[in-house]
């Protein structure tokens, strides 16, 4: 496992997928612009990565906007771990 890019910004993330990633973990609120922008670029890439949220915003709209955008998975910042 390597890490080929942090960025904290959606256009620091666009230009980190040109690497050709094989994972991309994305927050949705970026001080630049929405996470889903992201998501939708990198699910349209070829081959695409796979695409995990991780982010604050637990509410339906945001899951299912992130999820019909390309994510594969969603995790909340501040889910408990299941037992």
């Amino acid at each position: 496992l390597s890490v080929l890019a942090s960025v904290g910004t959606l256009a620091d993330g666009l230009r980190a997928l040109h690497s050709g990633p094989d994972v991309v973990l994305v927050d949705l609120g970026l001080p630049d612009g929405s996470g889903e922008g992201l998501i939708r670029v990198a699910a349209a890439a070829d081959p695409a990565p796979e695409i995990l949220v991780i982010t604050v915003f637990g509410d339906e709209r945001h899951v299912m906007s992130a999820i019909e955008a390309g994510a594969a998975g969603y995790l909340l910042k501040d889910a408990e771990p299941h037992a």
